[in-house]
């Protein structure tokens, strides 16, 4: 069935994955992909539409079937904030789906231990070695979603992933935490990779920058051997697909009687 009036509309704090975007495109390309910011500063700086703007934009624009997809790993403050601008205007569109974040379900979960699996260790063993720890850094919060990043880690633990570990720039598992987990496992040399959707410049100097309070100078300063691979989610085949397919699986909001 062709969907020629879907507008798919992604959503995230600020920053812009175009590949992810592409891979709603290439499933859907009779579609229009459209971007919203929840931050109003972040929307200004590009021309990008704010999420308590963009719609009323879109309805006035003709869009009547409506797919939001958060860009968001977590089911934090920032999706809560997309669900409730986008609840406020139901009545606006015949037909209103949410897809849901990286990790929600259980099956997201298993399917994000996959992902990383097939993804992100193949690359830090051809770029880096077999034999390194590495250590996926989220953002963080202090939501309690926030523990969605310890659910992951036991599921990379039962798979046999024993030598991935998580932390966050924001949340717990702290870097400090971090340190002592890989002192005790007796780690020696570390790869850090972001696990974070779409880079900014604020997320490259908390995680690889040369202030000693960034994690990789954190990790030195503790005797780890530390190589950086700053490449985000949103730049990953697999996780690409992953978003897209939430995409599909949006499920629909309807209209309080």
């Amino acid at each position: 069935m062709v969907e020629n009036n879907r507008t798919y509309l992604t959503v995230s704090f600020g920053d812009v994955s175009e590949p992810i975007e592409s891979a709603i495109t290439e499933k859907h390309p009779n579609c229009e992909v459209r971007r919203a910011f929840t931050s109003r500063i972040e929307a200004k700086k590009i021309g990008a539409d704010h999420i308590s703007d963009v719609f009323p934009k879109l309805a006035g624009e003709g869009v009547t079937q409506l797919t939001v997809q958060p860009l968001h790993v977590i089911n934090g403050t920032e999706f809560e904030i997309v669900k409730e601008e986008l609840t406020k205007n139901l009545d606006l569109f015949q037909d209103v789906r949410l897809g849901s974040p990286l990790l929600t379900s259980e099956r997201d979960y298993r399917a994000a231990c996959n992902a990383i699996v097939k993804d992100i260790v193949p690359e830090v063993e051809e770029y880096i070695g077999e034999g390194t720890t590495i250590v996926l850094v989220g953002r963080g919060s202090d939501h309690y979603a926030n523990s969605a990043y310890c659910q992951l880690q036991e599921m990379l633990n039962l798979s046999g992933e024993e030598d991935i570990v998580l932390t966050t720039v924001e949340g717990f598992p702290s870097y400090a935490d971090t340190a002592k987990k890989l002192a005790k496992m007796g780690a020696t040399d570390v790869s850090v990779v972001p696990f974070i959707v779409a880079l900014g410049e604020e997320d490259s100097e908390e995680i690889a920058g040369k202030e000693e309070m960034s994690l990789r100078m954190i990790l030195k300063a503790e005797g780890f051997k530390v190589k950086c691979i700053m490449k985000s989610l949103g730049e990953r085949p697999a996780f690409q697909r992953l978003f897209a397919d939430h995409a599909d699986a949006a499920a629909i909001l309807k209209k309080e009687q």
